[in-house]
């Protein structure tokens, strides 16, 4: 004979006015404690349901074989995940859209570069944090697009103007060729190194 299948965390329904969820056999599953989970990404706070009716519960084969009865997890934010998932599905073409101009920056932020959190504390210190890992992104997009000659080229036109200004208000000596030159290249040398990490001087 073919073999029952097995009742997955899906088959029991979730009931958001009590915070309970109901199993296959009809009967309720109530909160019994809430714990952290924690992993090497993140942690998040957990709830578990159970219920005392699984011992003669005639559906107990297909359920559990602990002894303890069958347990449902839930994290405390399922409800915003369950939202979201259903405004994905919603709006597929523009999270493709999405996908196709975004994803590929935080890809390489947290994956390449290994920025899974900030180094800084504060809201504008993270911000300068985060305005500096665009700048190094921009600039190797550019230098990607436009080829290594090009990026040269136009950081020494964008020093060029930029420069005067810096002069004029700090009252700096003008620079020879070779420095503007020199001061272009390290730049393009920071943040094209692939182990890019950030650091902010003192």
């Amino acid at each position: 004979p073919q073999k029952e299948k097995g009742f997955r965390k899906e088959d029991f329904l979730y009931n958001p006015a009590d915070d309970t969820y109901r199993c296959p056999a009809q009967k309720l599953l109530t909160p019994e404690l809430t714990f952290r989970r924690i992993s090497s990404q993140r942690s998040y706070r957990v709830r578990r349901y159970g219920t005392p009716h699984c011992a003669g519960c005639p559906l107990k084969r297909r359920c559990t074989t602990s002894d303890i009865g069958r347990k449902i997890e839930r994290p405390l934010h399922q409800a915003y995940t369950d939202r979201n998932d259903q405004r994905v599905a919603r709006y597929k073409e523009f999270y493709r859209t999405r996908q196709e101009i975004i994803e590929h920056i935080f890809g390489t932020w947290k994956r390449h570069w290994g920025m899974t959190y900030s180094l800084l504390k504060g809201k504008q210190k993270v911000g300068t944090e985060f305005r500096l890992a665009a700048l190094a992104y921009n600039l190797l997009r550019t230098r990607t697009i436009l080829g290594i000659d090009d990026l040269q080229k136009r950081l020494q036109t964008l020093l060029a103007l930029i420069l005067p200004y810096l002069r004029a208000i700090l009252g700096l000596p003008a620079p020879s060729f070779f420095q503007k030159t020199l001061f272009s290249f390290e730049i393009y040398r920071a943040v094209s190194d692939a182990s890019f990490r950030l650091k902010i001087a003192a």
